[in-house]
């Protein structure tokens, strides 16, 4: 049998990391005016998105599997709405374009899900 500890949500955490995600590529996207072949923007969304997505599979299971903190999981649903909101707003398109299309979701028990 296999026991895991209930994942740790930590909120301010995330949003000072997702928030630097977002300097980041707002930065990327300024200076790629002058300098095109320097652009990492899509390794930016890249990490963004895979951080939001295991993040997600955290709030999962924190009110699925172990059913409780709901307020907190609410609270961090809101803030991934918002960075994604922010990630489409400004490159008018929808962020999961810059994204490999590869990416999988785990399940309940562990089972990943292609997308």
């Amino acid at each position: 049998m296999r026991f895991m500890a209930i994942p740790n949500l930590d909120y301010v955490a995330k949003r000072t990391e997702l928030e630097g995600l977002l300097s980041e590529i707002e930065r990327d996207k300024k200076q790629t005016q002058y300098i095109k072949e320097r652009s990492i923007r899509a390794k930016l969304f890249e990490e963004t998105i895979d951080s939001l997505s295991t993040w997600v599979n955290d709030i999962w299971s924190v009110t699925f599997e172990y059913q409780t903190n709901f307020r907190s999981a609410h609270q961090c649903l809101l803030l991934a709405a918002e960075i994604v909101r922010r990630m489409f707003a400004p490159n008018g398109g929808c962020v999961l374009l810059y994204s490999h299309p590869n990416y999988r979701w785990r399940g309940v028990l562990d089972v990943t899900v292609p997308m």
